[in-house]
């Protein structure tokens, strides 16, 4: 199957935002890059948030980064108050930890101010 062939549908009054979990160093200075994260299983519990695995492996009942510093995780909200998936998002990050990680603070901060 295609983009072309899929049927994208909007939710009306609904925001949404996704933040990426990268690794240290990432895009230009790519380096090996393994190791285990924590509080994954925390952020999925409390259903505030859905996570996109970009550059995750799960191995010996552990969720691990991938191979190299890169995109490793998106943090992704949707709701229909404006101040709340931002805040969801940030707070998901808070407790999502792995060595070298880095995340933009001010994804959704200006252009909300706007609206």
């Amino acid at each position: 199957m295609s983009i072309q062939d899929c049927q994208i549908e909007w939710e009306k009054d609904l925001y949404s935002m996704t933040v990426m979990m990268i690794g240290a160093g990432y895009p230009n200075h790519k380096r090996p890059f393994h190791y285990p994260i924590q509080g994954i299983e925390t952020v999925l519990n409390e259903k505030k948030v859905d996570l996109i695995g970009e550059n995750i492996l799960f191995e010996k009942d552990q969720y691990w980064t991938g191979k190299e510093a890169e995109r490793v995780l998106g943090i992704v909200s949707q709701n229909k108050k404006l101040e709340e998936f931002r805040k969801n998002i940030y707070e998901s990050l808070e407790c999502i930890k792995y060595k070298g990680y880095y995340y933009r603070e001010d994804i959704g901060k200006e252009g909300f101010k706007k609206i």
